[in-house]
């Protein structure tokens, strides 16, 4: 069946193909955007059906613009590709078939015969053979597809939140020390809580004879201030650890 019969001018045809970019680059962008949100809304919006109208409208601020543009080319498309169809049953006269099994010229079984032997005609294939069953096997050939595809995107997801989860964490911790140690630590920041319990937390500046200088980075700049020794309850400094 040529273009022409189905009603498709070249004009028509570039829009077509224009439409399906855009449908398909607002539906990957949606799905991008879902994917952030979580990975459930991700899966949901790319796998079933309408979860994207349920997303497209709970995270309107966010996805707003690949969800409109998504709805108004799929409207547009579904317009077109019922004018395809709509000719296409023009040509196969399956109107004027309807028509003659309701006014008893034929039968049913004789309409479906010759709409299977129009439509045969119209796609070139054997006229004993109904289009739709050359068809079948792409069909379910397609649906395996994207079965396996769906079961490795799966897998994939589940072995990412696995490896996450057995990802070393970082955490900060507070080591204390002695008095007599603090030499060792200068340069590190540390948390030093006076005998009054007011806790201080700076870089360790200078260790001198009886007090620490410590530093501490201010909107002015650099801040130092000094602690005595006699003042100090527990000195601490500050260390990341794995787990």
């Amino acid at each position: 069946m040529t273009p022409e019969a189905m009603g498709l001018s070249p004009v028509m045809m570039v829009l077509i193909g224009v439409l399906g970019i855009v449908t398909l680059v607002s539906f990957i962008w949606t799905v991008v955007i879902a994917f952030k949100e979580h990975v459930l809304w991700g899966f949901g919006v790319l796998f079933v059906p309408l979860v994207i109208v349920v997303f497209g409208i709970m995270y309107w601020d966010k996805a707003k613009k690949p969800f409109l543009t998504y709805i108004i080319a799929s409207i547009i498309m579904g317009v077109v590709y019922f004018r395809i169809f709509y000719a296409m049953f023009q040509q196969a006269g399956v109107m004027d078939l309807n028509s003659q099994v309701q006014s008893g010229q034929i039968t049913e079984q004789e309409a479906k015969q010759r709409i299977q032997q129009r439509m045969a005609e119209m796609f070139g294939v054997d006229a004993g053979q109904p289009p739709a069953t050359g068809q079948a096997p792409s069909a379910e050939g397609q649906i395996s597809t994207l079965t396996e595809q769906m079961n490795e995107r799966t897998q994939q997801a589940e072995r990412e939140a696995a490896a996450a989860a057995q990802a070393p964490q970082r955490i900060k911790v507070f080591n204390a020390f002695r008095v007599s140690q603090a030499r060792q630590y200068i340069g590190e920041k540390v948390r030093v809580v006076t005998n009054s319990g007011i806790e201080k937390q700076g870089k360790l500046r200078e260790v001198k004879n009886d007090r620490l200088v410590l530093e501490r980075n201010l909107r002015g700049g650099d801040f130092s201030f000094e602690v005595l020794f006699k003042d100090i309850n527990t000195l601490e400094v500050e260390k990341w650890e794995m787990f």
